[in-house]
Formats: structure tokens, C-alpha cells, sequence
């Protein structure tokens, strides 16, 4: 049973545990838990969800890496990241990093697979202050089954006040 693990107990033992109101998944309790299983996780406590887009609510760019591979005899997988930079003063009340912002006049310089290494290294940095605004959202955004526009809309967080 090397690597495997149980969480056997009840749902509202875990609700005490965590000192939340209430679970944002369907608990079960499971007695084989193997790597790569879907189980119950617990994130840092305290975190409230945030939904930080523009403004203007114009189109942005994210600074990213791709790449297809594949084993010998499997279809090709395409997988990408979205590179990320310290936040700026637009994110740095709920978090310490955000995507890299890639501005309109850099997105042919970025996309560009002879661009100058310097010229992109140098795109790496935060946006400017004033490109995101932002407000509380429902815990429902970090279940991935769920996917609807009301995940955007304002929630009341602790201490949270009108959507800015």
C-alpha cells in the first residue's frame, strides 16, 4: 500500500478540523486513496476567491509557454503554463504573484519565434498598477466541475465590501 492513504472520517469532523461552515465538495469518505486519485484537499485557511479582470474589461494577453510531445506510440500531447511575475499593487492585497501581462504593442514581439531573448526577458515584469480591478467571488469557482458565468459575479467575503 506504499503511497496510498485513507480519509475515513466524517464530514463533520473535517468541517471542525478546518474551521469552515461547510465543505465546497460532496465528501465521501474513501479507504484506498492512490497518487493521482481525486481526494479532499485543504488549502491555506482564510483564502477568499477573487475574480481580477480589466476595467474596461478589454481583451488581455498572459505571457506563456507551450510544447507538444509525445511517447513512442501515443498521440501528441500540447501542453502550455502561463508565466507569472510578482504582483502588482492591484493584487498585492490577496496574492504575491500574478500572470505576466503582455501589452498590445509587445504581442507580436512575444509571439515572434526570432524575437531577441533580451527584448522578451525584459516583457517579464508586473503590470502596470490600474490594469486589473477586482472583487470576491463564491467558493464555487474552485470546484472545476463548475462552469458558469455566475462564477464572476460578486460574493460576500469576510470583511469584504462592493465590488471595485
Amino acid at each position: 500500500m506504499c503511497g496510498r492513504y485513507t480519509l475515513g472520517t466524517d464530514e463533520e469532523a473535517l468541517i471542525e478540523a478546518f474551521d469552515v461552515s461547510s465543505l465546497t465538495f460532496d465528501f465521501v469518505p474513501r479507504y484506498n486513496i492512490a497518487p493521482g486519485q481525486q481526494a479532499a484537499v485543504v488549502a491555506e485557511a482564510g483564502k477568499v476567491p477573487h475574480w481580477f479582470h480589466p476595467p474596461d474589461r478589454e481583451l488581455l494577453s498572459f505571457a506563456g509557454i507551450w510544447e507538444s510531445w509525445s511517447r513512442p506510440g501515443r498521440e501528441a500531447r500540447h501542453t502550455f503554463a502561463i508565466l507569472t511575475t510578482r504582483a502588482n499593487q492591484d493584487i498585492a492585497p490577496v496574492h504575491d504573484r500574478m500572470p505576466v501581462v503582455v501589452a498590445s504593442p509587445d504581442r507580436d514581439a512575444w509571439l515572434c519565434r526570432t524575437a531577441d531573448e533580451d527584448a522578451l526577458l525584459a516583457l517579464l515584469r508586473p503590470a502596470p498598477t490600474g490594469t486589473f480591478a477586482g472583487h470576491v467571488v463564491s467558493a464555487r469557482v474552485n470546484r472545476a466541475s463548475e462552469d458558469d458565468a455566475g462564477l464572476i459575479e460578486w460574493a460576500p467575503g469576510p470583511n469584504e465590501g462592493a465590488p471595485r
